[in-house]
Formats: structure tokens, sequence, C-alpha cells
């Protein structure tokens, strides 16, 4: 389900801010199915906190009290099949989410690749129970809740740094980057995100030329920094010489 924010309008400029339409309450479910075992197993469908909790939980219980695991031919089938159907919807988002600039999407593609390590994961802990290792499924599980606890820190911070409206450091580095071809210094870039889209400003150093060319040298800047950062929809462009 979608739900835009309302927003307050800024005292000092009379404008309103313009917020990222949240993507809340959307299930990022791929549709297939897994087969459960032990504590590994189980743990590759359980999510977010609880599902760090439990997998933990049954984990620790399984070693303590180890118990057989059936069906392992469908269960080691069931985690390759689940693999690669998250790693194909994670290839997907990720690369929707950075085209079109939502750090939400890009967040939800990193949580389908990790359910699809978790997958492997089970994998390998079946592998280790037909092998002989029936510890190897529990400890998996634990496993798998680290990486669930690695995931939930990723996703905050980046969302969140999205939320404080902060920006990537390699978008500011894309940038200067950009900036780089017939200037003799930038003095300031920034980048700050409205909605989807990118806005910036930047001041540069150039020679002591005429304005006609200071204006062709910030033309050709801006238009620079759109190809590097398709997402850039409008580069103000100051500059100053030398």
């Amino acid at each position: 389900m979608l739900r835009v924010r309302p927003v307050s309008v800024d005292p000092l400029t009379g404008h309103a801010p313009v917020r990222t339409v949240a993507m809340e309450d959307a299930e990022p479910e791929t549709g297939v199915v897994q087969l459960r075992g032990g504590g590994g197993v189980e743990a590759g469908r359980l999510r977010g906190l609880d599902r760090r909790e439990v997998a933990a939980w049954q984990a620790i219980d399984r070693i303590i009290n180890p118990q057989p695991i059936s069906y392992l031919g469908w269960v080691i089938a069931g985690g390759v099949i689940g693999f690669l159907g998250n790693e194909a919807v994670a290839i997907f988002r990720i690369r929707v989410g950075r085209k079109i600039g939502s750090a939400a999407l890009v967040a939800d593609g990193v949580h389908a690749r990790t359910d699809g390590f978790t997958s492997l994961a089970v994998v390998i802990g079946g592998i280790g129970v037909l092998l002989g290792f029936p510890l190897a499924d529990p400890i998996v599980g634990l496993l798998i809740s680290a990486m669930i606890v690695v995931l939930l820190i990723g996703t905050v911070r980046s969302v969140g740094r999205r939320r404080m409206d902060g920006i990537e450091t390699e978008l500011l580095a894309t940038a200067e980057h950009a900036l780089e071809h017939e200037v003799t210094g930038i003095d300031q870039v920034r980048l700050r995100w409205i909605g989807h889209r990118l806005h910036g400003e930047a001041v540069i150093r150039v020679h002591d030329v005429s304005l006609a060319e200071a204006n062709r040298i910030a033309a050709a800047a801006e238009d620079s920094v759109k190809r590097h950062l398709p997402s850039v929809d409008d580069m103000a462009i100051r500059t100053l010489a030398k």
C-alpha cells in the first residue's frame, strides 16, 4: 500500500518540502515455496526482527535437542529454487530502484537477495546433514539470524539517510568527477533528493574568460553532470574566476 505523508510549510521559505512516497506495508515475497526442515530451514521463511529471534531460538534449541530432518532432498531442491527466484527478483528491484532513485525499492531488492542467500545457506545445511554432520542445520540457522541483523542495520542506515536529507557519497564523487572538465577547481557541490529525483548546485573555478565563455562552460558542466547522473533533474552551476 502506498501512503503519502503530509508535509509542512517551511516558515522561512514558504515552500512545502517534497517527501518521497514511502512503500509501506508492501509484502516483498516472491511467491517461491521454500520447504522447511530444522533450525536453518525454518529460518528461511521468517522475516524481520521476529524472524531473527525465532530463528536464533530454534537454532539453539536444535543444538541442545537435535532432531532428525525429513525429506532432505526436497529441502535442498526447495532451497536452490528459492535462491534462484529471490536472486532474480533482487536483481530486478535493485536495478529499477537505482534507475528511479528509490531507496525503498533498492532496500527491498537487498532484502530479497538476503533471502536468496538464506535459501542457499539452507542448502548448505542440508548437504551438511547428508554428509553426516547433523549440527550443520542449526549452525546455519544462527548464521541466518546474523544475516538478518546485518540486513536490518543496512536498511535502516540507507532509508534513514534518505529521510534525514542525506546523500550518498558515491553520488557526490560522481558529480565532482563530471565537473572536472574545463575547470580549474571545484569549490562546492551539493545534491539533494526531492522525491525520486536529484537537484543540486555547484560552484566551479574557471580561467579569466568572457561572460559568454563562462556561461558555455557552466552549461557544459551541467550537461556533463546529467549524463553521469541520469537522476539529476536540475543542476545550478555558478562560475568564479580563478
